[in-house]
């Protein structure tokens, strides 16, 4: 799938995810603003020629064309940049007619592909977004999570030198449904660890049982979505050199730059990249003895073959630990041992206690009463 058509493709389900239902659509609009934000901050520091008109290529869909095309056009501007939007050059709709835009049969990294769009008349870069929403679902199928990812490129036209690319991704956790984002260095030591063993085995274990991975030698690890702290990326990089497969770093950040340096290069036989869709913690369970935690990790990992891009290998891994602490019942018990034995003292101690009280406040209303 080239990167065109998994622009449109991603896009239409955006647009049907976000029409499903309002409470999600609250809160992917909401998750897709911040990561514009980020997109923002990126292209304020990307090497763009001062003075230069940055042409936003249409964005399929409803989404798009209505929404998303308006927040990535205002980030170009908020970034000072000059923004027009191509679709207002008459030049336009006959360059995407001749380059099948529709039937997603082009790159915006293929050096032809960008010839045709020197036609444009008012622009010499050309920005072309890839739009990915996913969402996670939790107990009963309940929204927990929505997760999206934006990857943007900037093409220079008239050089077709591929200028600047960034991915922003952001996870959006649902308020109320008992689930909250969480650093790595916050989970617990022992848990963290637990987890990391699990991760790393896993994905040795599914990477080692794939047939169709028997022809790759070398894989080269883009970086994964969302990992702020790159630490899911070295976690993936360590299960892979358990396997036959050798993991090679060839510096490039977005799997559209990836996929067009290798085309015609020889430098690995695979690419392999994914998103950490999820990385929070839950309070599961409250009772009188204790207080269960549940931290969640949900990696999705894909390796597809550098040349046809044929997806040979694909798998989604969620781990989870949880960490149990005393509650209010262990404390209790730790200064009156008796409870633990005779737990019904916890009730008729202080209805004893009512009683005395309202005993005593009749008898203290007798003594004082007027004679």
């Amino acid at each position: 799938m080239n990167t065109a058509k998994k622009i449109i493709a991603s896009l239409a389900c955006a647009a049907s995810f976000l029409a499903a239902t309002a409470e999600v659509d609250e809160d992917a609009r909401a998750a897709f603003i911040d990561a514009a934000k980020e997109a923002e901050t990126g292209l304020r520091a990307a090497p763009i020629p001062a003075g230069s008109a940055v042409a936003l290529l249409p964005v399929a869909g409803t989404l798009g064309e209505d929404w998303m095309a308006g927040l990535l056009q205002n980030a170009v501007t908020a970034a000072g940049k000059t923004c027009v939007v191509a679709k207002h050059d008459p030049a336009f709709a006959a360059i995407l007619a001749e380059i099948e835009w529709d039937a997603r049969k082009s790159d915006i990294l293929d050096p032809k592909t960008i010839d045709r769009f020197g036609a444009l008349k008012s622009a010499q870069i050309l920005l072309a977004a890839n739009v990915t929403v996913a969402q996670k679902t939790a107990k009963d199928d309940d929204v927990r999570c929505v997760f999206v990812e934006v990857e943007l490129h900037a093409v220079e036209i008239s050089t077709k030198k591929h200028l600047w690319g960034g991915m922003f991704a952001k996870r959006r956790y649902i308020p109320g449904n008992g689930a909250e984002s969480v650093d790595v260095s916050e989970i617990p030591l022992k848990l963290r660890e637990a987890m990391q063993e699990n991760l790393r085995s896993r994905i040795a274990e599914s990477i080692t049982a794939s047939a169709k991975l028997g022809a790759v030698k070398t894989v080269a690890i883009l970086p994964i979505s969302a990992d702020t702290r790159a630490y899911i990326g070295d976690l993936t990089r360590d299960a892979v050199s358990r396997t036959r497969l050798t993991p090679k770093n060839l510096d490039i950040l977005t799997l559209a730059e990836a996929r067009h340096a290798m085309r015609d290069s020889e430098a690995s036989d695979a690419i392999m990249y994914g998103s950490l869709r999820d990385l929070s913690v839950s309070r599961n369970d409250e009772d009188p003895v204790s207080e269960v935690r549940s931290y969640n990790c949900e990696v999705q990992l894909c390796i597809e073959n550098a040349k046809t891009r044929e997806q040979l290998w694909s798998e989604t891994f969620l781990v989870s630990e949880k960490e149990v602490k005393d509650g209010w019942w262990y404390a209790l018990t730790r200064y009156f041992p008796s409870l633990k034995s005779r737990p019904w003292l916890l009730v008729l101690v202080p209805l004893l206690g009512l009683v005395f009280l309202i005993v005593l406040c009749k008898v203290l209303r007798a003594m004082t009463r007027v004679r």
